[in-house]
């Protein structure tokens, strides 16, 4: 049986479901592809002249059932035909099946096929050109593909109703002629056009090119598609206000395309494009309504001597904000439950019972727009990381509305039994009918979809007994709570990873911009490993560092925080609140030594995660990952530098490397390829066969405190690189033999041997007991004398004085005993049990040695204002 046979004697449908196993919703309408993320399903199976094929809308591939088990198998021809044969239980030398005679040709098919070759088209196009201005090189290049000529006139009947006309086809998501549309070239012709065929799910497109652009334009009729089209506009039509309502709209992708509705300006074309804009919106699809004034439709402007580059800037200029897709939207059935409002774009309205001069009368109700009302559930924050249930989630309502001066779409999450009130409503903006307005938000709450689930947390997270990714779409954070309360998190084709990555690893040398980005788009895993180690960058000016922290904030989306920020305690707080996705600080230096110093406690906490109260304003979840990027991060506090990876980039720039990105990573994509592959038990299993790995390349002694952490760290980073490669489509040897593996080790080493000192726990408990005392308040100083270089100090005052001073340190140590004996392994103690009196008062000190401090980087105030007795 020869390819053809084959392909005819299979049903397409059967093999996608049963065989290759592709997804369809609902069973029926378009299938998910396989081969990319298809979250809007684009891949429709169609019938034509008798034979089965496939189209994806959203890259334009389509063919045969060979074709379709080469794409999602990876087959060639021969291996893909042998699956048929297989799958299909259909012997190699069977006799062909019978070959189904080819389906008769439709009406409009039939007047298309005679329109497109008729011997005077020439006519159309010469009308086009003269009475249309249309450019000349444009209609040669269209004619015959984007429209025909008839001058067909029946031997019955009313000449008038016929007579010569261009013909548009009218086409299904598949590009199959369903009707014609004729437009009469004739001056005064009534009526102006004549469809033939079934339109009501069509559309015209003048080139099929055209609905894969990034952006679209939706226009009325086949003229302005093709006026909008020679202006750079690609665009398709819609052929009439009254095709509206089921123009289609699945062949849209909503998460990579817009849409841009050009309705012409007049009653109906007003009436199309608010339905049209709700139709999208309710499907997800991003979609605006164009600004368009002083001209009826864009061949009128042409007509009138507008030229095609101002007919483009008029026909990019929105009259409203593009609202991303995936919210929750208008419900479907709203036109009809809605009779007796006037629901313009962000504004609502009632009729009145009464009228006057033969007019209906309406009054305000309010001067916001509600859209819809969704039932949600509100997990604890703290379950974004611990995996456990948090509780039993709370139950809210979830209040999506529009305001004329607001950019976009507010949502607003209020307590089922404060639903309706006064005074809630009021809170969303001005209203002026209560009683209507309660009706309305009633009127919506009926079209509620199942509960939605969230945390109030950004970032790759656990939300009820899932992992999800949680940002500005499912978050309902407001800025007040969180900074990235309005993040996007960044999409793109996963095939695009590579690319990026190959030109990443030649910015620096040792691969460090690589591990760098690792680091970023690696603080997703979290939610599997419970932490993540924090980042310091440090180098000299022109060493690359600010370049490719611009570089990061591109791919990723991330928020580079200037050291202002770190001011206040709420703001320093909100900087790591509410949010798992990394940050990057900027010459963190510049921070006064106590913002710093509290700065670097919450460090210590978002390490893993902990809740925080602030006033008034409850509970916040501790947890961002951090970069430091500087000339000099000052974080000297031991307990934060075992929770860091930490590198420099003076003499690594690579000056023949250059990349400069233009469209993000796929951050989205590589959140779903990390969820569909990990949970907590499998990550910790993997995390310690790379920790065994980078313990055996250790150089300092194994024993060394904080030493084990220092290595879960490195290892956590090398999980993430490993990954990366992974999703980035590298092959296995490629990943075992890549660079990046080899320069770890080193950057590890080096970390440590740098940090010996800092990882000593008393270091930390003196470093900061001086740092406090600085900054006391004489007549709050705890007693200490200093002579020559002894430091004379009670025990108890010291864990004491922490204790209150500075309530976010995590001190190693909590009892005297334990810390005479860090002070003694570490050599600082001279003596303990040693009685003095400090201020009148006798203390049992302990008797440090100054001089030892000093070559640990301890900086202990000389100035004793206090009066030592003897």
């Amino acid at each position: 049986m020869n390819a053809a046979q084959l392909t005819q004697s299979i049903d397409l449908h059967a093999l996608a479901q049963r065989d290759l196993g592709m997804r369809r919703p609902g069973d029926k309408g378009n299938y998910c592809a396989p081969w990319r993320d298809d979250g809007k399903p684009s891949l429709s199976i169609y019938s034509r002249n008798g034979k089965q094929g496939w189209k994806d809308h959203g890259t334009g591939e389509g063919g045969d059932a060979i074709d379709l088990v080469k794409k999602v198998k990876g087959l060639d021809t021969p291996e893909a035909m042998r699956f048929l044969h297989q799958a299909q239980g259909i012997s190699f030398d069977a006799p062909a099946r019978p070959i189904a005679p080819p389906a008769e040709e439709s009406q409009p098919q039939r007047l298309w096929r005679n329109a497109r070759s008729h011997p005077d088209i020439s006519l159309a196009a010469e009308y086009l050109i003269q009475a249309r201005r249309l450019p000349q090189d444009l209609v040669t290049k269209w004619q015959g593909n984007a429209f025909g000529f008839t001058d067909w006139t029946p031997k019955d009947g009313d000449p008038a109703g016929f007579g010569p006309a261009i013909v548009f086809p009218v086409v299904d998501q598949a590009g199959t002629v369903q009707a014609i549309n004729q437009r009469y070239v004739a001056d005064g012709h009534q009526p102006k056009m004549r469809m033939i065929g079934e339109a009501r799910e069509g559309m015209y497109c003048p080139d099929p090119a055209t609905l894969r652009q990034p952006v679209i334009w939706l226009v009325e009729s086949p003229i302005d598609a093709l006026t909008l089209t020679a202006a750079g506009c690609p665009a398709v039509a819609f052929l009439s206000a009254s095709q509206a309502e089921s123009f289609p709209l699945a062949w849209l992708n909503g998460d990579r395309q817009r849409m841009m509705i050009l309705a012409d300006a007049d009653q109906a074309g007003d009436k199309a494009g608010s339905i049209l804009y709700h139709r999208a919106l309710s499907a997800r699809i991003t979609a605006q309504i164009v600004d368009w004034s002083g001209h009826k439709d864009p061949n009128a402007a042409l007509q009138a001597g507008i030229d095609l580059k101002e007919i483009k800037a008029m026909a990019a200029t929105p009259r409203t904000t593009p609202f991303p897709a995936g919210a929750p939207f208008l419900p479907k059935l709203e036109y009809g439950r809605m009779q007796g409002y006037a629901c313009g774009l962000d504004t609502v309205d009632a009729v009145k019972s009464r009228q006057e001069d033969g007019e209906e009368v309406w009054e305000p109700v309010a001067g916001f727009r509600p859209y819809r009302i969704d039932t949600i559930k509100i997990h604890d924050p703290t379950t974004a990381l611990n995996h456990g249930d948090g509780g039993r989630p709370a139950r809210r309502l979830l209040i999506t509305y529009r305001r004329p001066e607001a950019p976009a779409l507010l949502q607003k999450v209020v307590d089922v039994e404060d639903f309706g009130k006064p005074a809630v409503m009021q809170q969303l903006g001005f209203v002026h009918d209560p009683r209507r307005l309660a009706y309305l938000l009633q009127t919506l709450s009926r079209d509620q979809r199942q509960a939605l689930e969230s945390v109030g947390v950004v970032g790759l997270v656990q939300v009820g007994q899932q992992v999800k990714i949680i940002d500005a779409s499912n978050s309902y954070l407001t800025e007040e709570e969180c900074i990235y309360s309005r993040l996007r998190i960044p999409s793109a084709a996963p095939e695009t990873a590579r690319p990026i990555l190959e030109s990443m690893a030649g910015l620096l040398k040792d691969d460090l911009a690589l591990i760098w980005l690792g680091w970023h788009l690696g603080s997703l895993m979290k939610v599997f490993l419970g932490f993540w180690p924090h980042l310091s960058v440090s180098g000299h000016a022109g060493s690359g560092k600010t370049f490719i922290a611009g570089v990061i904030q591109t791919l990723t989306g991330c928020e580079c925080r200037e050291p202002t920020i770190l001011q206040t305690s709420f703001r320093r707080m909100k900087a790591l609140a509410n949010h798992l996705y990394p940050s990057i600080f900027d010459e963190i230096s510049r921070a006064s030594k106590d913002d710093l110093a509290n700065f670097v406690d919450l460090l210590n906490t978002s390490y893993r995660y902990g809740l925080r109260p602030h006033g008034t304003k409850g509970l916040f979840l501790v947890a961002a990952p951090v970069c430091l990027v500087g000339q000099d991060n000052p974080v000297t506090d031991p307990a934060i530098n075992s929770k860091m990876i930490a590198f420099e980039l003076d003499g690594m720039k690579n000056e023949s490397g250059k990349f400069e990105p233009d469209a993000p990573f796929p951050v989205r994509e590589w959140a779903q390829w990390l969820v569909a592959r990990w949970d907590r038990k499998k990550a910790a299993q993997r995390l310690k066969v790379h920790k065994d790995a980078l313990a055996a390349k250790l150089t300092s002694r194994p024993d060394d405190t904080n030493i084990s952490r220092f290595v879960e760290n490195y290892a956590a980073l090398q999980f993430a690189l490993e990954e990366l490669l992974a999703f980035a489509g590298y092959e296995k040897a490629e990943i075992l033999n890549h660079h990046v593996f080899a320069v770890l080790p080193d950057i590890m080493n080096r970390h440590l041997r740098d940090s010996e000192v800092m990882r000593r726990e008393s270091v930390a408990i003196l470093d900061r007991l001086a740092r406090e005392i600085m900054l006391t308040r004489e007549q709050d100083l705890p007693p200490f004398e200093v002579a020559g270089n002894r430091l004379f100090i009670p025990s108890k005052i010291i864990l004491d004085f922490l204790g209150k001073r500075a309530p976010g340190f995590h001190s190693p140590v909590v009892s005297t005993q334990r810390l005479h004996s860090h002070l003694k392994h570490d050599g600082f103690l001279l003596s303990q049990d040693f009685q003095k009196r400090i201020k009148g008062q006798r203390f049992n000190c302990v008797v440090l040695d100054l001089a030892k401090m000093a070559e640990a980087g301890i900086d202990w105030p000389r100035d004793d204002p206090s009066e030592t007795e003897r």
